[in-house]
């Protein structure tokens, strides 16, 4: 490599001042508001990245690190050595609480919280290794949606003998879809629904640990996420 030294010390300056010059308050201003804007539905829009990776056909390809939050300029960034020993620690932690603890209504909050992305990276590799069949031979097919925003959901199924797993995640969400900005309940979903396999009716969110019953055919998307962004369903005929 041959730095040019002169540049960089220059890009340095100008990086600095824009950080914290006075000057640039007014432009540190409008990064704040349009962070705000963009957050929310980047961070449902990464988990449903996550989610698909994860439950399509295929093995999921995730760099060190990548388990949890990377907020850098390059994504992944893995010029940086990852704390393996935190990483560890925060799945102990996570392991420890009760089923209880990450059921409920998802906000952007929550959903940005330093341990988030990990604890829903751990159920989707553990269900993997739970039903390595499913995911290595099962059959894999695409799920019928309908209403507004059908042209915003990614819907799939995968099935092995009397085993049926549903996903269904927002994609190309506009900022507009909802009252909130953030694509969860009524306020997105509206009349949107997918089509569940009329032989189950008790199912199992596998990120909320919640049950989800009663649907057949047409089910509401807002009803079976549970407040939450991604549909991921498992049941038994």
């Amino acid at each position: 490599m041959r730095p040019d030294e002169a540049y960089e010390a220059a890009l340095d300056c100008f990086v600095r001042r824009v950080l914290e010059d006075e000057s640039a308050a007014e432009f540190r201003s409008a990064m704040r508001d349009l962070v705000r804007l963009v957050l929310p539905l980047s961070v449902c829009h990464s988990i449903s990245q996550l989610v698909l990776k994860c439950l399509m056909p295929g093995l999921p390809d995730i760099y060190q690190g990548g388990e949890s939050w990377l907020l850098t300029v390059t994504d992944p960034d893995n010029r940086q050595p990852v704390d393996f020993a935190g990483r560890a620690d925060a799945l102990r932690r996570l392991s420890a609480k009760a089923p209880s603890t990450s059921s409920g209504s998802i906000s952007p909050d929550v959903a940005l919280a330093p341990d988030f992305k990990l604890d829903v990276t751990a159920k989707l590799l553990r269900f993997r290794r739970d039903h390595r069949s499913m995911m290595s031979r099962g059959d894999y097919g695409r799920l019928r949606t309908k209403g507004p925003r059908a042209s915003s959901v990614v819907a799939f199924e995968r099935t092995e003998r009397q085993c049926h797993l549903v996903v269904a995640v927002p994609r190309l969400v506009e900022r507009t879809a909802g009252k909130s900005g953030w694509p969860a309940g009524s306020a997105f979903g509206e009349d949107t629904a997918v089509r569940l396999p009329s032989r189950i009716s008790n199912w199992t969110h596998i990120l909320s640990g919640e049950m989800v019953t009663g649907y057949r055919a047409w089910a509401p998307l807002s009803e079976i996420a549970q407040g939450w962004p991604w549909v991921v369903l498992y049941g038994r005929e």
